[in-house]
């Protein structure tokens, strides 16, 4: 639990860099790096900021949570609502799926989403792609 400001800063300084770590990960992707954002710490949204002209290459809405203790189960499903949530409140044309970014003090960030999500967005696009492709005149 945080008791004191200098605490509060250095939880919000490694939250901070968790975010700016998925931001310049996601930027080495792409030809417009400056299209991905991260937001300010504290600011209501989504943690990183996503230009619409990629959201068909990236339709994730990502929060992003640093822990510098053990957490437990319950820590992860109030982060993964607050991801849907948030992901519920983006009024876009393009379906995005909520997903929240991990890091343990000590540890490598993990992606967490739906398992149904991760079948939609994983397996079914990779076997119409391949039935596709399978079906090609050559």
């Amino acid at each position: 639990m945080i008791t004191t400001r200098e605490q509060s800063f250095k939880t919000k300084e490694k939250g901070e860099s968790l975010q700016l770590k998925v931001r310049d990960l996601l930027r080495s992707y792409v030809s417009e790096p400056s299209l991905i954002q991260s937001q300010k710490m504290s600011a209501h949204g989504e943690d990183i900021i996503i230009d619409p002209k990629l959201r068909p290459h990236i339709p994730y809405s990502f929060e992003c949570m640093y822990a510098s203790r053990p957490i437990t189960s319950t820590d992860l499903i109030k982060k993964m609502k607050q991801a849907k949530g948030q992901n519920n409140d983006l009024a876009l044309a393009i379906k995005t799926t909520p997903a929240v970014i991990l890091e343990v003090e000590g540890y490598e960030p993990y992606v967490m989403f739906h398992l149904t999500d991760f079948c939609e967005n994983s397996i079914a696009k990779n076997i119409v792609a391949n039935e596709e492709q399978e079906n090609e005149v050559h």
